[in-house]
């Protein structure tokens, strides 16, 4: 770290002298330009830099030497040049430079709160009285049923035979719901061709209300032999019992994941997901889940047989206990709850379908790496890795993974040309 020292000392001496400038040069609109600057840059290195690990330090002496010279360098400005400011402005203005420090940590104070209450918006938390307001008065059920979205068992319907003796049918779903044609991304064509490569499927149902549009849906649909769309349109209604409406598009994929596998059976899978081997030795159980922490399932991959107990025990939540504005709660705590309760009904995969998680998404687009050759499969999390970088990401494409050294980029090429 002798190395890192001295670079944060040079940094700081050539600060030294814009410093002292700054303070006797300083007017009010460039104070709370200043500030506002400062507090976005600081929290945009925190945020994009620091790794959410149980050390209190940087992940490399590197990483830490980019976020500090991110911070430093944007529009003059950082937090740390707040601090400067107070040991420039020394002398005949001390007082004046004083009263000006104390409007700009008080003005920067407030911006910080304002980030984390909008941040807080966007990230629903679970178990907050606005969320728990939410899930109860602002979204309604819808009154009737439309037969078209009502989803009930066909005793007389049998779901399609497997190819083999396994309770789990080698069929793979995917759900893409937009109320408007919207363009698949290069992932989404990824994680299709990867489930045909390396699961072998005997269908893949693509279940859309408006196909994708745009290149990559054009190349999957002339490269996936086993492609089949199903048009169809979102449920509203369970055993003919209204749920509420879901508000995001996900949150209607919530509930015909599980739909689709009490009629067929399968495999689902999120569009963000690449498969990397097999499922042959998971499609033994009723229903196989992944875990993404040691107390937390993910519902991006679900492999159940058609009558998996399991599965239409999770399902009746959507009846009584949908909670859609608290983030994860049915695709997330609900079956974490029940496999507690009924481990014997549940197949629970620890490390191979969910990880790398949230917290260790640098590993999947980051400069870390794992063994991506291990797992099953790999949730890629792309929301997240955005959100992680305040959506200042580049949009993965075929050009991207050429140069790219990612886990991302490997498996990528890996699928594409292996």
């Amino acid at each position: 770290m002798e190395e890192t020292k001295a670079f944060v000392n040079g940094v700081n001496g050539r600060r030294a002298g814009q410093m002292s400038r700054l303070c006797n040069n300083m007017h009010r609109d460039q104070q709370l330009s200043l500030t506002l600057t400062c507090t976005v840059n600081y929290i945009m290195a925190i945020r994009i830099v620091k790794p959410k690990t149980s050390k209190n330090d940087f992940s490399s002496e590197f990483g830490f030497k980019w976020w500090l010279v991110h911070v430093l360098s944007v529009d003059h400005c950082s937090l740390l040049e707040v601090v400067s400011l107070g040991n420039s402005c020394s002398g005949s203005r001390s007082d004046a430079c004083g009263k000006q420090i104390m409007r700009l940590l008080a003005f920067g104070v407030c911006c910080a709160v304002l980030v984390v209450l909008v941040n807080s918006a966007i990230h629903a938390s679970d178990g907050g009285p606005v969320y728990a307001v939410l899930n109860q008065v602002a979204v309604s059920k819808p009154t009737t049923c439309d037969p078209d979205t009502d989803f009930r068992i066909d005793p007389s319907r049998a779901p399609p035979a497997s190819s083999d003796a396994l309770p789990v049918p080698n069929i793979v779903h995917y759900i893409w719901y937009h109320n408007k044609p919207v363009k698949l991304k290069f992932f989404h064509m990824l994680s299709m061709l990867s489930a045909e490569k390396y699961l072998k499927p005997d269908i893949i149902y693509f279940h859309t209300d408006f196909e994708p549009v745009g290149e990559y849906w054009e190349q999957a649909k002339r490269n996936l032999t086993k492609l089949q769309v199903v048009h169809r349109k979102p449920t509203t209604c369970l055993f003919g019992e209204p749920i509420k409406n879901p508000v995001w598009g996900t949150s209607q994929s919530n509930v015909d994941r599980l739909v689709v596998l009490m009629e067929y059976g399968g495999i689902y899978l999120d569009l963000d997901v690449l498969i990397v081997q097999s499922f042959d030795p998971l499609r033994k159980y009723p229903c196989t889940l992944g875990l993404e922490s040691p107390v937390k399932i993910c519902g991006s991959i679900i492999i159940s047989a058609p009558d998996s107990v399991f599965v239409k025990l999770w399902v009746e939540h959507f009846i009584f206990d949908y909670q859609i504005w608290t983030w994860a709660y049915n695709t997330g705590r609900v079956p974490t709850d029940l496999a507690r309760r009924y481990p014997n009904l549940v197949h629970m995969e620890e490390d191979r379908l969910e990880k790398p998680n949230g917290d260790e998404i640098e590993k999947i687009w980051g400069n870390e790496h794992f063994d991506w050759r291990h797992n099953y499969a790999v949730h890629l999390l792309w929301r997240t890795w955005k959100s992680h970088n305040l959506f200042i990401v580049e949009e993965p494409d075929f050009n991207f993974i050429k140069t790219d050294n990612s886990s991302f980029s490997q498996m990528a090429r890996r699928i594409l040309y292996q």
